[in-house]
């Protein structure tokens, strides 16, 4: 069995043609765990209708925030393979299968899926990247007219998602930097010890039975981000390596942001870096504080973590050095 853990939030209109993307999937064992973070639209209903056609565990709970109705998640799964992912992201067709056939190689393993933005609802408070904006007014010049308009619907999905990735695909997510980094060292990731960074909650999975801890999702993170950062993190605290899968793919519906998203980010991030004073972590925040490139992070940890014994008494007399000329 594999358990597909979703948390949601009031997003029944992009839920729906999610769980749309469930019913086509080529693997058919699996089981969605569906925690309902007290939405007051209609995700009750959008839930119900497929429960004939999926393999539904749903739960609702009173508002709790993100962290809380995540760690629901892994409360209520039954299976030994966990794949995290969003409400808002399509999977491909054999996205389960993909992601399965990884975890079946044994390796203790986080496998990172492939991102892609999609547009299933125009919105001009959507901020998208410069080519898909454009794309999109070349191939719908009616959008420029600004007003909200709903492109596709579950049933497209189900009844022909090529053409619907052919009509509304925009790109491939690259702001993490993963792809970039995925370029340099190879799907395996090997090299690159900072992966863990870049493991965000809408796509990846591993298996449960390799954890030699219990896992958990840090309820101090307040509203939107870093609390699958940190959940990652504990996962290479366990010995977990990280692995990019190109075929295991979902795609983002792109939506309206909350105009304190970033802020809510900034504070949770604190709070992590906070929590977690090593080394990798106070080289992520240079890479984040725009002080090194998350390149220059990455060779340095790993210069230090090889060789770092024989660089010691060198390191501590450049920085007597340092502490003199500054003085």
């Amino acid at each position: 069995m594999i358990s597909v853990l979703i948390s949601t939030y009031n997003k029944s209109k992009f839920l729906d043609i999610t769980l749309a993307g469930y019913q086509k999937q080529s693997y058919k064992n699996f089981e969605l765990v569906i925690v309902d973070d007290g939405s007051t639209d209609n995700t009750k209903e959008i839930v119900k209708k497929y429960e004939k056609v999926l393999n539904i565990n749903y739960l609702y709970i009173e508002k709790s925030g993100i962290s809380k109705a995540r760690g629901k998640t892994l409360d209520n799964a039954t299976g030994n393979y966990y794949i995290i992912a969003d409400d808002d992201r399509i999977p491909c067709k054999d996205f389960i299968r993909e992601h399965k056939l990884k975890l079946d190689s044994g390796e203790k393993c986080v496998y990172i899926g492939k991102q892609c933005l999609i547009l299933s609802c125009f919105n001009s408070d959507i901020k998208f990247k410069f080519k898909d904006e454009f794309k999109l007014y070349n191939k719908f010049p009616e959008l420029l007219l600004g007003e909200e308009k709903q492109l596709f619907f579950a049933s497209d999905v189900i009844e022909n998602f090529d053409d619907v990735l052919h009509d509304f695909y925009l790109s491939d997510y690259t702001e993490s930097y993963l792809l970039h980094m995925v370029e340099r060292y190879g799907e395996d990731l090997n090299g690159f010890p900072l992966a863990w960074s870049r493991a965000y909650g809408g796509n990846m999975s591993f298996d449960k039975r390799k954890c030699s801890n219990e896992l958990v999702y840090d309820s101090n993170y307040k509203g939107y981000g870093i609390e699958d950062v940190d959940f990652s993190y504990q996962l290479y605290l366990q010995g977990f390596k990280f692995r990019f899968h190109n075929l295991a793919i979902n795609y983002h519906q792109e939506h309206k942001r909350s105009k304190d998203e970033n802020r809510q980010i900034f504070k949770n991030f604190e709070y992590f870096c906070n929590k977690h004073q090593n080394l990798d972590v106070k080289l992520m925040k240079m890479d984040w504080d725009g002080i090194i490139s998350l390149e220059a992070a990455n060779d340095f940890y790993e210069i230090l973590t090889r060789h770092g014994n024989f660089l010691e008494d060198d390191i501590e007399k450049l920085l007597r050095r340092q502490s003199i000329k500054n003085i």
